[in-house]
């Protein structure tokens, strides 16, 4: 005849206690965690740096064919300039990821930074144009003057 198992309630208590403490292992980080890692401001701080470069290198590929080979130099200088590693980077963009709330605030940042640099630029821009058309006009006044100067002069006396 087979011999029948019968579980403890001390052994169920066990098996449960096993089970639901395995379920933190799955857990993701808390916010903390992604703080200490490398704070959101400074996550901010990169992948402004990161968005910049990466237009700068779309308009920059069209032009030289060695742009792809410098991408990794580019990547380094912006890890460099914020003084961490791309390891840190990754384990704390991993570990944003994992909360889109905390990535949503982290990208409406950038996008209010890259808005204001846009309209910065602009401005430089429409200040460069002005000055180049107050230099154009201006030289076209001398040189106009100029004309009138050196041209055959009538007196009559």
């Amino acid at each position: 005849m087979p011999k029948k198992y019968v579980l403890q309630p001390f052994s169920i208590m066990i098996i449960m206690a096993m089970i639901l403490g395995s379920c933190g292992f799955f857990r993701s980080p808390d916010r903390e965690s992604c703080h200490k890692i490398l704070p959101a401001e400074k996550v901010t701080d990169i992948l402004t740096d990161i968005y910049l470069m990466e237009g700068y290198l779309s308009n920059r590929q069209n032009t030289l064919l060695q742009t792809r080979d410098s991408v990794e130099y580019f990547f380094a200088g912006v890890f460099s300039k914020h003084g961490v590693t791309y390891q840190e980077f990754k384990g704390a963009m991993d570990c944003y990821l994992l909360h889109p709330e905390d990535m949503e605030k982290i990208h409406e940042e950038i996008l209010n930074r890259l808005s204001i640099k846009m309209s910065e630029a602009e401005a430089a821009h429409e200040g460069f144009l002005l000055e180049r058309q107050q230099a154009q006009t201006k030289t076209d006044s001398l040189s106009q003057d100029s004309l009138n100067a050196d041209g055959p002069q009538l007196f009559l006396e």
